[in-house]
């Protein structure tokens, strides 16, 4: 049995997440509101919803006391399904896994794009740009690129993107301020229609244009990282990786859980006895 302080935000939709360990019997669950829980009493194992409003800061905490952490975040593929991982953020290298849970999804695997035109930029979030120490880093993406080919770059910012500051705990919250981009603004597909590759720091839509034909370039802390070139190999913009993509699904898979995978102890069975 693994004793797990799950650690919520305000939110409710953090709150019921987290609370869905307490499904599982081979989880000891307590749920703390991290307005009131101190995290100098953190002595055992911690889950938490996101980076945000002090999800950082447990993270960070476990890291500097060797106690396991669980990441919990918005899913890789499919509606229905949230990722679960351990002691990182995304769902790292390759595990050999069953091609089940994959099937299960119904996503149709689109064939390499090989005639595209465009680089497509998207930016990080707020953020991770103050978790990770990102500033300039669409400029210097752009620079780099601009050393190695003349294509089009498309810059894919969001509308509107929150601000973040940290608070007087460390923890990146959202402030009042937002950034606002003109547009006008296409959908994800129409961007990918013709995209020679797209170039991400560690948002999930990499997943999705991977498996949608569109090869990327990736930080390392991206759940694409096994089958794309790094950033720092952007020289190789010309001639992107071109891997087996059905690895790599079946393992994202794996990375995913529904209420009922909570329920009977899937979870528990995949993370913890891998």
């Amino acid at each position: 049995m693994v004793k797990l302080d799950c650690i919520h935000q305000p939110s409710n939709k953090s709150k019921s997440i987290l609370k869905m360990f307490s499904m599982d019997k081979n989880y000891m669950c307590r749920l703390h509101p991290i307005g009131t829980f101190k995290m100098n009493s953190i002595d055992n194992a911690c889950a938490t919803w996101g980076i945000l409003r002090g999800g950082n800061k447990i993270i960070d905490v476990c890291k500097e006391r060797n106690f396991d952490y669980y990441y919990l975040d918005n899913k890789y593929m499919s509606k229905g399904y949230i990722r679960v991982t351990k002691n990182q953020a995304q769902a790292g290298k390759i595990i050999k896994r069953s091609d089940d849970r994959w099937k299960k999804l119904g996503i149709e695997l689109q064939p390499w794009k090989k005639g595209g035109q465009n680089i497509v930029v998207c930016p990080p979030t707020e953020a991770m740009i103050a978790y990770y120490k990102l500033e300039n880093w669409v400029d210097n993406i752009c620079t780099e690129l601009a050393q190695h080919t003349d294509r089009p770059i498309i810059v894919r910012n969001k509308p509107t993107e929150k601000c973040v500051e940290l608070d007087q705990n460390g923890y990146i919250v959202p402030t009042k301020n937002s950034k606002k981009y003109k547009g006008p603004f296409k959908s994800f597909d129409e961007e990918l229609s013709d995209a020679h590759a797209i170039i991400i720091f560690n948002s999930n839509v990499a997943v999705e244009a991977i498996y949608k034909g569109v090869p990327s370039f990736v930080s390392s802390v991206s759940a694409a990282a096994p089958i794309s070139h790094t950033l720092s190999e952007l020289k190789y913009i010309e001639t992107p990786r071109y891997e087996e993509r059905e690895p790599w699904l079946h393992h994202l898979a794996y990375s995913q859980f529904n209420n009922e995978d909570f329920q009977n102890g899937t979870v528990y069975r995949i993370l913890e006895e891998q």
